[in-house]
Parts: structure tokens; sequence; C-alpha cells
């Protein structure tokens, strides 16, 4: 029987993950998360290649299933800010046969809570801060802000994009991992009719987009991007939602009227569009995991598969070779997918968001002329580094 101990910290996509995994190979898992629950913000992902073959592998099709209902949409038509519809693309049409479902962040992490919970080898402690942490030959101890300390075989940073994991293991390389794409991203639900937000329906113009969708008969959501040159981090809800109601001002007046039923308590999501490229994820008994050590961005579209499908070949390979070895032989097999889709995301930014006029006007000459098999062709080849992460220790 195995009785290590693996501290985990954060109770996200990357963190639940693990600790299911982990806990199937008999590992005694301790997750911290410093919020009081689960983040009830986030936007809406699709789950396809390593995100589908992860939630097979984990028994949770059905249980996730029953959030698709709410995204079941035929098409995805682009407006231009009066209104005006600039194409239109056959949803069908464009994933053919690619097996995938779409669902919020805030269910899929709901559901590997739930998941989580039914292990007795699994405890999720909340409202609770790492002070800080030692990272020894055959060891590590976590220090919390309540004054007790745990000490475990390993440690697991799951703590996001500013994973303060990260800053502590590799202080010199965090800002320097940081790449800043450009953009600023927010995401939120309002109360909206469905003939309201019916079908996928994107506004964009030169330097910014919103994609807004229904989520149920009387509520929809919406992501809204925009290029900013400055990567300033704003923290203060009513400053967010003063550079919301500036940066889309002239925008159609369903978009005017979400960003205006804001306020303090609403749930929102709101951050720079960041990558994280690091030289090394492990150091030790700390390994980074998910967004904490190779933030794709939600441009590539399969930042939380990789985040589960990333947690299922760490657990194999511990599994196999034991800690130090595994903790390398899990980076040497990931490590090409995440350089393809980091650098696919970095092309994305300027197609997804074309910055200037001419760019944005022949993005959509190049899109309305283009079939939509022919476009769902491009996006099976771009999941195809996905695919092959999902089946990399089948390849061994």
């Amino acid at each position: 029987m195995n009785n290590q101990t693996v501290v985990i910290i954060g109770a996200g996509v990357a963190g639940l993950s693990s600790a299911w995994w982990l806990s199937e190979l008999g590992w005694n898992v301790i997750v911290i998360e410093k919020n009081t629950d689960l983040r009830a913000s986030g936007y809406m992902l699709g789950l396809s290649g390593p995100g589908y073959s992860a939630i097979e592998k984990m028994g949770m099709l059905e249980a996730l299933q029953k959030h698709q209902y709410r995204y079941q949409v035929d098409k995805n038509e682009y407006f231009n800010t009066k209104g005006r519809k600039i194409f239109s693309l056959n949803i069908e049409k464009i994933w053919g046969s690619i097996k995938i479902l779409m669902l919020s962040r805030t269910d899929l992490v709901n559901e590997l809570y739930i998941k989580a919970s039914e292990k007795k080898n699994i405890d999720i402690k909340f409202s609770c801060l790492v002070t800080s942490f030692e990272n020894n030959a055959d060891n590590a101890k976590v220090y919390l802000s309540d004054g007790s300390a745990i000490t475990a075989d390993l440690v697991i940073g799951a703590d996001g994009v500013n994973s303060q994991v990260r800053k502590a293991l590799f202080p010199t390389q965090d800002s320097k991992s940081r790449e800043y794409l450009g953009y600023k991203v927010a995401a939120f639900a309002t109360d909206e009719v469905a003939e309201q937000v019916k079908n996928f329906k994107s506004f964009s113009e030169p330097g910014r987009i919103v994609e807004l969708y229904p989520v149920g008969k009387d509520k929809s959501a919406g992501l809204y991007l925009w290029k900013s040159s400055s990567n300033a981090v704003i923290t203060s809800p009513s400053i967010k939602r003063a550079e919301l109601t500036a940066q889309f001002s002239n925008s159609h007046p369903l978009i005017k009227r979400k960003i205006s039923s804001l306020d303090d308590a609403s749930p929102l999501f709101f951050d720079n569009l960041v990558m994280i490229d690091l030289p090394k994820w492990s150091q030790g008994r700390v390994v980074l995991i998910g967004d904490s050590a190779h933030c794709l961005t939600l441009l590539s579209g399969q930042g939380a598969g990789i985040a589960m499908i990333s947690s299922y070949l760490l657990a194999k390979s511990l599994q196999r070779y034991g800690i130090n070895q595994g903790l390398e032989d899990h980076e040497k097999r990931l490590r090409p997918v995440i350089v393809r889709l980091q650098e696919r995301s970095r092309k994305l930014a300027t197609w997804f968001i074309p910055a200037s006029k001419l760019s944005f006007n022949l993005r959509n000459l190049v899109v309305r002329l283009m079939p939509n098999a022919l476009i769902g062709w491009f996006f099976l080849r771009a999941i195809r580094s996905d695919i092959i992460a999902a089946s990399l220790d089948e390849a061994s």
C-alpha cells in the first residue's frame, strides 16, 4: 500500500484532477485552497482531444454531459459593433467527428470537487494559505497560515497563472516566465432572455472581441478580450468595471447593457492574457502543473484539457518511476506538446483579435470565403498535439 503524502496547492482543474489520480494510486492527498470556496467566475471551455480523454478515464463523462445541454447551439454568428452580421459559422460542420464537451469552467471544477470529495484519502482545506515551504532532498515541509506544518513526500503547485508556488520555487525565473500577449480578458454571466443571446454571438472590431453565449433559458455569459499596451494587474472591482465600460463604449447596445449590469458583488473574471514559459517545471520535491507551469492562455482552447491529462500523466510517471525520475519523465513527455501549443497561441492572438482595420477586414474576408468543413480541418490539425499528449503514456 502507498503511504506517501502529497500536498496540492490550489483547488482548480489541475489541482483537483491531480488529487483524484494520486488518490487512486493510494497517496494521502491534502489540497490547500486559499479561497473560502471554489471560484464561481470563469468562462466557457471545450474539452476535446486530451480533455475528453481525461474525463473518460476519470469516469466523469456522464456527470459532465448533464451541464452541456445549456450550450447546445448551432451557429457562431459574427457581427460588427452596429449589429450587422459579418459572417456565420456552422458549428456542426466545423467540429465534424471531433468529440467535444462544452461547459463552463465553474461546472467542471464543481464536478471535479464532487469526484475528489468521494475519496477518503483526500482532505480539502479551504481558507488556508501556504506561508512558506522547505524543499528538501527526500521530502518537503509546508507551513500554513493556521500555524500548522505538513511534511510531504511531494508538493504540487496548482495555483494558477499567478502562482505563488512558482514565485517561491523559481524566484529569478518567475517574472521572466510571464509573457504578456498584449490583451486583457474578462468573463461574466448576466440574466438575459434566450431570444437576445441565441447561438454564439461574436461582436468583433479591430483590437476587440466579445463572445456571447446562452447558459440556460434566462441567463447568458460573455468573454471579453481587448488589446492593451498596459500589463498592470487590476484588482479593484470598480476599476475593472470602468475599464470594461471605457473599452466597449462604442460597442453594440447589448454589450454595453451587460457591462452596466455589473456591480461589486458580481462574479467577474478579469486578468491579463499571459503565457507561462518556464525552462523547468520541478525542483527537488516540488512540481508545478497546469497554468502554474505552462499556461497556454484561453486562445489555445485546450488549457483545461491539458491540465487534466497532464495530471493523469504525472500520476502514471510517479507510479512507474518514483518521485525523482517520475518528475523528469513527466516533463520529458509533455514539454514538446506544450511548446507547440504555446506557439499556436501566439499566432492565434493576431488572428482571433486583429489589431488593425486592414487585418480585421482580411480575416473576415478569408473566413467568409472558406468552407466550414475546411475550417474544421484546420482545427483538427491544431489539436493533434493535444491528442498526442493524451496517448503519451500508451506510447511507452
